[in-house]
């Protein structure tokens, strides 16, 4: 089918730009949309003092990806994947497992250990397997780029409205709610 590969943590409008391509071009080629992502998030096993809080949930994610693609694929994060070099991850994982004939990234995609795979390495790898690859530009929103960590920082800012805009709809939390002092009954919010 046609992937698109990533962490899509927010599933942000960018992402989102992503998506969609890869459902217009599956469907173009009667093919199957499908998004790869990864849990736990990469950064968990590389870096766990950096990572986080993430934005979604994996259930989360999971809901709003299928919102657009045919399929989701979750692969499991664990070292020996985090090991493979670009060309092996190409090879192993997109060419021999997901029998990808297509592919949808952004323009900052880096994959591989290391992130040794930049864009111009999978365009290399793309042609020398047949596999189709299409590029997509920033989507940008009051004029920069939409990435997880801006969302993420304007959260924290407290620029809803921003972040409503980032994401294409309301930022949402999951959680238990505990008891607590009860004042909000005394607002008529029990």
């Amino acid at each position: 089918g046609v992937l698109t590969i990533g962490n899509f943590d927010g599933v942000h409008v960018g992402h989102q730009a992503l998506l969609t391509e890869a459902a217009r071009q599956a469907s173009e080629q009667t093919r199957a949309s499908i998004a790869v992502t990864f849990d736990p998030h990469p950064a968990q096993l590389l870096r766990p003092e950096r990572a986080g809080p993430f934005l979604t949930t994996i259930e989360d994610r999971l809901a709003l990806l299928q919102q657009y693609v045919d399929h989701v694929l979750v692969l499991r994060t664990s070292p020996a994947l985090l090991q493979l070099t670009a060309r092996e991850f190409f090879e192993q994982i997109i060419v021999q497992q997901l029998r990808a004939k297509a592919l949808v990234e952004g323009f900052n995609f880096g994959f591989g250990r290391d992130r040794e795979g930049t864009s111009d390495v999978l365009r290399g790898l793309c042609e020398e397997k047949g596999v189709g690859l299409k590029l997509m530009p920033p989507r940008e929103v009051l004029g920069q780029a939409v990435s997880s960590s801006r969302v993420r920082a304007d959260l924290l800012a407290g620029q809803v409205e921003v972040v409503q805009q980032l994401l294409g709809r309301p930022y949402r939390i999951t959680g238990v709610v505990g008891t607590g002092q009860k004042r909000g009954a005394t607002l008529g919010f029990p």
